[in-house]
């Protein structure tokens, strides 16, 4: 899973630029109590399915590290791609 989230972070570096902070955050880990609990509760309520990406803080994206998605996230969010990207 952490190879597939450094595949995804430097794809969207490459689209979006330096600007893109990714983290993969391990459910069963202390350290991002608050985030971790509001991701497992959707999950454990049936609202989502692990992976889930979080977006400024917010669970977005569940069951997949998917690239496009989150891009498309993003760009909904007023991101813009760089031009050499495109």
């Amino acid at each position: 899973m952490e190879d597939q989230v450094k595949a995804a972070e430097a794809a969207l570096k490459n689209k979006f630029g330096e600007k893109i902070e990714v983290e993969y955050l391990d459910v069963y880990a202390l350290r991002h109590v608050a985030t971790v609990q509001n991701v497992m509760m959707l999950v454990m309520s049936g609202q989502a399915a692990l992976p889930v990406t979080v977006i400024d803080g917010e669970p977005k994206i569940g069951g997949a590290i998917s690239v496009p998605m989150i891009s498309e996230e993003l760009e909904s969010l007023g991101l813009k791609a760089k031009k050499s990207s495109r």
